[in-house]
């Protein structure tokens, strides 16, 4: 899986928020990234290929969704996630509020 890292001095582009950290990742086909949630809140969005994206619903039910380039999620904070390339793979950005290097991540082989 590749990653690059951006991080940014979000303050004076979105008031409120001080630090603002972003990633891209690709996904091989059927690769699955391993459960995760973070200390802080998570958006992201696909930009190639196609990715099953599960999340835990509040009754702790995992719930499925099929994105496609162009779509979009967000997780709250502690929001237990997991997402899987499809058969072309996947290639996405993720973002959340935090240098991502401070922001611990739990689950095992999760970044």
């Amino acid at each position: 899986m590749d990653r690059t890292n951006i991080y940014l001095d979000a303050d004076a582009f979105i008031p409120g928020i001080h630090s603002l950290s972003s990633f891209s990742l690709r996904l091989e086909p059927n690769e699955a990234r391993d459960l995760c949630w973070h200390s802080r809140a998570e958006f992201g969005m696909v930009v190639a290929g196609k990715m099953t994206l599960t999340g835990v619903d509040r009754t702790g039910q995992p719930v499925s969704e099929i994105l496609h380039p162009g779509d979009t999620w967000f997780f709250p904070t502690g929001a237990p996630h997991w997402v899987q390339g499809l058969s072309d793979g996947c290639d996405f950005i993720v973002c959340c509020d935090a240098l991502f290097e401070a922001m611990p991540v739990a689950g095992a082989g999760t970044a």
